[in-house]
């Protein structure tokens, strides 16, 4: 079945259909129809489909950056390349990444002065349970919350239809 399967796919790719070209009418394959569509979607910033051209064009053996190398290459000083190669080999998992020393960004590229808008960042806490405040307090505090989110735009007394009352658990 899997050979029968494979050429009726390329049968249907190699298709030529007739497609408006402006004022004119012309045959393209299907296939050549997708790939125009893949195109214009990667050209107007779609990720998914920037995603699948750089998956097509690495099965292919296509350098998408080919004609670019000379002016990335002049754009980037060998400092800035040498993050850049380094960070390349961690994300496409090279062997010579464990083996590769440390690459320090150059002086301009580093923030080490804090701002002074910035606060100093603290771990997620719970806020401290005031003095003498019992747990039956919080469930209290908590129920009153929770009856205040099933009337909140129904009035007392006037849960929110189609679903269940969160302090009763029973349908509204």
């Amino acid at each position: 079945m899997l050979p029968d399967l494979k050429k009726v796919l390329e049968q249907a790719l190699n298709k030529k259909v007739r497609v408006s070209r402006g004022n004119r009418k012309v045959f393209m394959t299907r296939l050549e129809i997708g790939l125009e569509q893949l195109l214009n979607q990667f050209a107007a910033g779609d990720r998914h489909a920037r995603n699948d051209l750089m998956k097509l064009a690495e099965r292919t053996g296509i350098d998408l950056l080919a004609k670019h190398k000379q002016s990335i290459e002049e754009a980037l000083a060998p400092s800035h390349q040498a993050i850049l190669d380094a960070y390349v080999a961690r994300r496409t998992g090279a062997a010579n990444v464990a083996a590769a020393k440390a690459v320090l960004a150059p002086a301009e590229l580093l923030d080490d002065e804090p701002d002074e808008t910035e606060q100093p960042q603290s771990p997620l806490r719970s806020p401290p349970r005031p003095s003498g405040a019992s747990e039956e307090e919080d469930r209290q505090e908590l129920r009153a919350t929770l009856q205040k989110l099933d009337q909140a735009s129904y009035g007392p007394g006037h849960p929110p239809p189609g679903g269940f009352s969160v302090t009763t658990g029973k349908p509204t």
